[in-house]
């Protein structure tokens, strides 16, 4: 479901929505499994911005030390003693973002999005996304946050800098939503995956579809279309050149993929700090593909 790798290069980590894969964590340079975070599904996994911990998601939200994996920090909401797992068109907790100091998260909350601090596990914001299992992104000043719809944020004060409308509201299927949103590394461009799927049950790559587009982020122009070419979750380069979606890998602006080989169809992938792109393939298997 999804990959990640730490800041400091140390460590990479699955998540995964099958009891026997659970959430792992990998050590990066002895290529090797340290431990799996089990029975604990995961449809996001993030590490906080110091490479210390691991932050996962799905129906909770729970943060492990790493590389102990012991569980440091836990969050779900309780109201008049009933724990809230779903409010209004969202089932589960499906994604987590993290700002770039590690202090405030964002996660999807009914038809909107919550902002709230890692610190005394509150949430601040309520942002009305409008969107069934709206993604979130910080930028990389942390003054802003983009979601699906798309539409952008200013922080604290969660005002709506664009659109300049409020966004129309989305019956999408709210039983597999994998929507994504990426902040290019110098906060110029806003990527925006709309994820749904084309039967009852998503599988492999044949089973769904994702429309992308990359957006300005100073106002929201649309600077380039990607229509279905996209797989799900894209994410940018570190020099921001760069996007990649499964197993293709694309220029930033205009041009034809550059295809990963060898790996099965269907995928998800994620840039290290140096380049590295980590490919997490349908088949169970992680494979690293060199930056040149």
């Amino acid at each position: 479901m999804s990959i990640a790798v730490s800041r400091d290069m140390q460590w990479m980590a699955t998540g995964s929505m099958t009891r026997e894969a659970g959430t792992a964590i990998w050590s990066l340079p002895r290529r090797m499994l340290l431990l799996r975070i089990s029975p604990y599904y995961s449809s996001t996994v993030a590490f906080t911005p110091d490479s210390q911990a691991l932050m996962r998601a799905w129906d909770t939200m729970n943060a492990w030390s790493v590389p102990a994996g012991q569980r440091i920090w836990e969050f779900m909401p309780v109201y008049g003693g009933v724990v809230d797992v779903g409010v209004s068109g969202s089932s589960v907790t499906w994604f987590v973002a993290l700002g770039p100091t590690g202090q405030w998260f964002a996660t999807n909350w009914g038809s909107g999005v919550k902002v709230g601090s890692t610190i005394d596990n509150s949430f601040d914001l309520t942002l009305a996304a409008r969107r069934p299992y709206a993604a979130a992104a910080f930028s990389p000043d942390g003054k802003t946050l983009a979601t699906s719809g798309p539409a952008l944020w200013s922080l604290p004060d969660g005002q709506r800098i664009w659109p300049a409308a409020t966004p129309a509201p989305s019956n999408g299927d709210n039983s597999a939503l994998d929507n994504w949103v990426a902040f290019s590394p110098d906060g110029t461009y806003i990527l925006v995956s709309d994820f749904a799927p084309t039967g009852p049950w998503v599988t492999d790559d044949k089973s769904y579809t994702t429309v992308s587009k990359l957006y300005r982020a100073s106002d929201g122009a649309l600077v380039r279309d990607f229509g279905t070419s996209l797989s799900r979750r894209p994410a940018f380069s570190p020099d921001g050149s760069w996007i990649v979606a499964g197993r293709a890998v694309f220029p930033l602006l205009s041009g034809p993929p550059v295809y990963l080989s060898p790996t099965p169809g269907d995928g998800v992938s994620a840039f290290a700090p140096d380049g590295t792109i980590a490919f997490g393939g349908s088949d169970g298997i992680v494979r690293l593909f060199c930056p040149q």
